[in-house]
């Protein structure tokens, strides 16, 4: 499966299983440039056996989004059991890591001593999976976020962008508004960015916002959209024209549709 051109990570929240099924197996969804995100709820409805699924029956790559978060021990035995399906895409907490000692940092370590975001992305990269994990989330307003971490949210997302590297780390989920402080500490890393509003929209319960426009002119590679394409509720046939409106704006046209 070709994901070189994909711009649009769909969160498909709310939509059963036979109905997202349907929906993404449409000739006329937009696989190459779209994939899916399945979050916790969905895998604890369906199991985890439906990334799978979803992802071989429809061709369209699959972002598990487990936000795997637990004490370290427990971490890489839950992200074994989500790489038995294969999904293109599987997220960790950044802040699941037990120490900040890496192998480009810390060469003499024995192998077992490694950040877990190391041991977690060589997992990953056995499964031809690609290794993400989240940092900030943009649900957070900037005040929260300098309390919890106790700093501003772009330092603490680019501390935790330096650890990925080290880590080996392919993709990281952060606001746009973080993604230039990011680049200037990598310029590699794939940043993929929930909190994707557009012009007009309600932001809901997201905070640190940006347009798709916006957020590709600040250095983004994927924008992660749920309820501007559908909303729980609506007509399932607002998905498609949702999700064009989106394409366009990345390719400056329709910049306030």
């Amino acid at each position: 499966m070709d994901t070189t051109n994909i711009k649009v990570i769909w969160s498909a929240d709310h939509i059963p299983k036979s109905d997202l099924l349907r929906i993404l197996g449409d000739d006329k969804f937009p696989r190459e440039t779209v994939a899916v995100k399945l979050d916790r709820f969905f895998v604890e409805q369906n199991g985890l056996s439906a990334i799978g699924e979803v992802q071989s029956q429809c061709n369209v790559a699959v972002f598990d989004d487990a936000k795997i978060v637990e004490v370290p021990s427990k971490v890489l035995e839950i992200a074994k059991l989500h790489l038995e399906n294969h999904p293109w895409m599987l997220n960790v907490m950044a802040n699941a890591c037990d120490t900040r000692y890496t192998l480009k940092t810390h060469p003499e370590i024995s192998d077992n001593s490694y950040d877990l975001l190391y041991r977690f992305s060589k997992l990953c990269f056995a499964a031809e999976t690609q290794p993400c994990a989240v940092t900030v989330l943009t649900s957070k307003t900037a005040d929260t976020a300098k309390w919890e971490f106790n700093k501003d949210p772009a330092q603490a997302v680019v501390d935790y962008a330096t650890l990925m590297e080290n880590c080996n780390m392919t993709d990281i989920v952060c606001s746009a508004m973080e993604a230039q402080a990011i680049r200037k500490v990598s310029d590699w890393l794939i940043i993929n960015t929930p909190g994707i509003r557009m012009f007009g929209s309600n932001t809901d319960d997201q905070n640190r916002v940006m347009t798709p426009q916006e957020a590709f002119a600040a250095g983004v590679n994927r924008l992660v959209v749920g309820r501007n394409i559908y909303r729980k509720g609506e007509s399932y046939d607002v998905i498609l024209p949702n999700i064009q409106k989106i394409l366009n704006c990345i390719e400056r046209r329709g910049q306030h549709e």
